[in-house]
């Protein structure tokens, strides 16, 4: 012998709430997680870009949160810089036949990634979350 038990609709709408303000938080969290993460690679990236005319380290910026489905990504780097700004930064980053690299976008990423990391749990932290 055996019994069937529905879920009743009222509470299932409930659980279909709390499912849609959980992804609400979740995109929440993810974006203030990447706002402290990108605060330490902006950082990273001007205390490093080479400083001639300042307008290398001027042009560094970072996009808005962004997403793709469940993923959030945030682009920092030369955002909507001219086209001399970004071949100038290219030149700096990657070294030519006649200038040595000096990079200041895959320095930071390698070397700060720690930092990054930690100011991105330090967020997730702040909010209770271990």
């Amino acid at each position: 012998m055996k019994a069937g038990l529905r879920m009743p609709a009222n509470l299932q709408k409930m659980l279909e709430d709390l499912d849609e303000l959980e992804r609400s938080q979740i995109d929440d969290i993810a974006g203030d997680m990447l706002d402290a993460g990108t605060e330490v690679a902006l950082a990273g990236m001007q205390l490093r870009a080479r400083v001639r005319t300042g307008k290398l380290k001027g042009h560094l910026k970072r996009s808005e949160i962004q997403r793709d489905g469940n993923v959030s990504f945030v682009e920092i780097g030369l955002i909507d810089a001219p086209a001399e700004v970004v071949r100038y930064g290219m030149v700096h980053e990657f070294g030519s036949s006649s200038v040595e690299a000096q990079s200041y976008v895959r320095a930071t990423m390698n070397e700060d990634k720690g930092k990054i990391y930690r100011a991105m749990k330090a967020r997730l932290k702040a909010r209770g979350i271990e």
